[in-house]
């Protein structure tokens, strides 16, 4: 196919993470009549969000604003929520020829072409989500999140017979879990897609900055003359960052602490200038 006009190539942008990326609480805005609050308000119930309620969610959160300004358009996971691991699984789906478009309800990890995406924006988790194995005493524990074995007794046992503290475990295992990362990020960019990175926790940054490759394309968030190096601090020290501190907008916010409409504003204005900054050719 042939296009007549000069019109310039519209590659996307993807936009990887967990329920922040995906914009968990957002339809709480749309103020449609079909809008529900779950039992507990910072749980994701999916079947009390209408399609209504998710295009409304789709318009606002961080990945639409941010390919609005650049003209072209976003790629996000379909399933709410993820992990560290997820986003490598599900973004190493790159064919020549990706599945159709109506596939992709069928199994909701749809296929991309590395040449239908300019730029991948990773929006770094939890590392405590990742999953983990050990062995002791000739058994297998796992494969489980960090976050629920370090409820296991067994796992004190364990580090105990590997001479390990607490703290020692948590240094490395969270090391390892930024260095799988870069590793992922760089087969990403080998595809010829430039990567800029996200943060959400606090802890990981340090791992992050330390290395020149990851700080390089490592995202800053800017708001209110104040720079942040992480949602976790931008939520913390502005409280209307989160649903559940939005007086602005309602008069009892639903108690969900995922980012506020204002804080994904925020979130895309920062992106948008660090891949201006960077001379990212979208």
């Amino acid at each position: 196919m042939e296009i007549k006009s000069p019109i310039q190539t519209r590659k996307g942008i993807a936009f990887a993470g967990c329920s922040m990326t995906w914009g968990q609480g957002l339809y709480y805005y749309s103020n449609l009549p079909t809008v529900k609050l779950p039992n507990n308000h910072n749980r994701y119930d999916k079947d009390l969000i209408t399609y209504a309620q998710y295009k409304f969610l789709e318009s606002v959160r961080f990945p639409r604003i941010v390919a609005n300004y650049f003209d072209t358009f976003e790629l996000v996971r379909i399933p709410n929520g993820g992990a560290n691991h997820t986003t490598m699984d599900n973004w190493s789906n790159f064919n020549v020829d990706p599945m159709p478009w109506h596939n992709v309800f069928n199994n909701m990890t749809p296929e991309y072409s590395t040449s239908e995406i300019s730029t991948f924006v990773c929006q770094v988790t939890q590392w405590t989500r990742s999953m983990v194995t050990i062995e002791y005493e000739g058994k297998t524990y796992g494969p489980t999140q960090y976050m629920d074995l370090f409820e296991e007794k067994i796992f004190f046992k364990w580090l105990d017979n590997n001479k390990l503290s607490l703290d020692q475990y948590i240094d490395r295992v969270r090391l390892e879990e930024v260095l799988k990362l870069k590793s992922f990020l760089q087969e990403i960019e080998n595809k010829g897609i430039k990567v800029a990175i996200l943060v959400w926790p606090a802890d990981v940054v340090d791992d992050i900055k330390a290395d020149s490759w990851l700080n390089e394309r490592f995202i800053e968030l800017s708001y209110e003359r104040k720079i942040y190096s992480n949602i976790q601090e931008l939520i913390q020290e502005n409280p209307t960052m989160s649903i559940c501190n939005d007086y602005d907008f309602f008069i009892t916010p639903p108690q969900d602490h995922h980012p506020s409409l204002t804080c994904h504003q925020v979130l895309a204005d920062s992106i948008i200038n660090f891949l201006e900054k960077k001379e990212y050719n979208i």
